[in-house]
Parts: C-alpha cells; sequence; structure tokens
C-alpha cells in the first residue's frame, strides 16, 4: 500500500503542477474540521480508491483522463473525481466543468409534491447520499435531483425495451413472410415455365 500511495501522490503532483507532493499529502490526511467519524471514513474511502488506483487509472487513460480522491469538510463527505488531462492546466473552476464527479457528500433534496416542470418543491432534507455530477451533460446531483422517480425510470425502461422486441419480432415476421413469398413466386414461375415448354414440344 506504501507503494501504491506514493505512486498516486506523485501523479497528481505532476498533473496538478501547482500542488507539490507535500500539498497532495497534506490534503490527504489533513481533518480540517471533520468529526473524527466522518474523518476516517474518508481516510478509509481514499485506501480503498488507492487499492484500485493502478486499474482504475489505466481505465481512465483510454479516455485521456485521470482520477483523483478528494474531501468534503464541509459537504461532510468524499468523492471520486474523473478529469480529461486536457483540462489539467485549466483553474479549477473551469476544470469543474469538464469533470465526471461520483461524490458521497450532504445534499439537499425537495421532497414535497411535484410542480409542472417535474420537479419536487420544499420541504428540504439534508442526507449524506452517494451521486453522480457531470456538468458537460446538465447531470446533477443524479439520481436524487430528478424530474422522475428511479421506479419510473425503470418503468420507462421496460417499456422501450418492450417496444423494441416488438420492433423486432415484426421486422423478422416481415422478413420471413418476404421470403416466403419469394419462394412461392418462384416455385409458380417454374411450374408456368415447365407447363408451357411442356405445350410446346405437344
Amino acid at each position: 500500500m506504501l507503494v501504491l500511495n506514493m505512486a498516486y501522490v506523485l501523479r497528481r503532483a505532476t498533473l496538478h503542477r501547482s500542488m507539490s507532493m507535500r500539498d497532495v499529502v497534506r490534503v490527504h490526511v489533513a481533518r480540517d474540521g471533520m468529526s473524527w467519524p466522518l474523518y476516517a471514513a474518508c481516510i478509509g474511502s481514499w485506501q480503498c480508491f488507492v487499492a484500485v488506483y493502478p486499474l482504475l487509472e489505466l481505465g481512465c487513460r483510454l479516455f485521456s483522463s485521470a482520477s483523483f480522491f478528494y474531501y468534503y469538510p464541509k459537504a461532510r463527505g468524499a468523492g471520486l473525481v474523473i478529469e480529461p488531462l486536457s483540462c489539467m492546466s485549466l483553474p479549477g473552476g473551469k476544470r469543474r466543468k469538464h469533470q465526471v464527479r461520483i461524490d458521497w457528500h450532504v445534499v439537499r433534496i425537495n421532497v414535497g409534491a411535484r410542480g409542472r416542470s417535474g420537479y419536487r418543491h420544499p420541504p428540504t432534507i439534508q442526507r449524506n447520499l452517494l451521486h453522480v455530477d457531470i456538468p458537460s451533460r446538465s447531470v446533477k446531483h443524479w439520481p436524487w435531483r430528478r424530474k422522475k422517480s428511479l421506479v419510473e425510470d425503470l418503468r420507462d425502461v421496460r417499456v422501450k425495451a418492450a417496444q423494441a422486441r416488438s420492433r423486432i419480432q415484426t421486422t423478422r415476421m416481415a422478413y420471413v413472410q418476404a421470403r416466403a413469398d419469394g419462394h412461392a413466386g418462384a416455385r409458380a414461375g417454374a411450374n408456368a415455365h415447365a407447363h408451357a415448354h411442356a405445350h410446346a414440344h405437344a
């Protein structure tokens, strides 16, 4: 694990040139006001990330990206960030627009009635929830901040899958029928030709 931690620290310091290796270590071991249970959870999550870091980074390289682990002390959580290599030199705010983030921290969710837009109204609750943010696709706090519930989305998927299967079955039946009609036409033509040939020789 020591080698894996050193590899991650070196990689992040190399890509984020504004940070030295000491800075990278500091942001991952500083408690920054987090409670001890939350701090322990963040450290444990970071080490789980480091354990799979080589495989994860190889996968990210296929998409010209890199992976990092972040703490969010004020939001009481942590997260995995996947960032394009082409954005490394941009300021933090501009880099975030191109990132894919898989985070676990406090999220505010409206649980009231749905409005005309499809989104829910207050009251609002706060929970530490796992979620995905993809700013470039206007995805924020998925799947919690959405017009439809997961159950509704799954129902839509099932309906679309059934429709696709029905279209495939219809196309297959039309193809079989067309082949059958073609064979029948060919046999009829052959019989007519044979009949005409027999009359010619009679």
